[in-house]
């Protein structure tokens, strides 16, 4: 049987929820990082999805990511405590900042499509389709 980390990609390609190429690939590339790291839970995976949209959260993420190998962490803490790298305290980034916690604390859950109300204009596009890869990463939790 196949590791969830294994079908993870392939399955939200079927969906068509990478909003361009560019997003797929930022998004590949840090899973490509982590994916064989005892930190990387599916929760973790919704993060990646989150942030691969927005290039300079990518550049700060592998920075948090490569410090947890260096680290050799186990389990998502130290990103819980160095979200706040990725999530400046501004009223628009705390809807993604929730998102963010939310993903890793209950990782086999998606949250409630309230949180999307104070989502930007310009990122409620990348929260709807993070909660659908959500989902989708949710339904690969028969996988182990």
């Amino acid at each position: 049987m196949k590791k969830w980390q294994e079908i993870c990609v392939s399955e939200l390609l079927k969906k068509d929820l990478f909003l361009s190429s560019m997003h797929l690939e930022r998004f590949q590339s840090m899973f490509e990082l982590v994916k064989e790291q005892p930190f990387c839970t599916r929760g973790l995976c919704k993060d990646l999805f989150l942030v691969a949209w927005e290039q300079e959260k990518v550049v700060q993420m592998q920075e948090i990511l490569k410090e947890m190998k260096e680290r050799q962490e186990v389990d998502t803490t130290y990103l819980q405590q160095e979200c706040k790298r990725l999530f400046p305290d501004t009223q628009y980034e705390q809807a993604m900042k929730q998102l963010f916690l939310e993903f890793l604390q209950k990782e086999d859950e998606t949250p409630d499509e309230d949180i999307l109300l104070g989502f930007s204009v310009t990122r409620i596009a990348i929260g709807d389709n993070a909660l659908e890869a959500s989902r989708v990463l949710d339904n690969l939790g028969m996988i182990e």
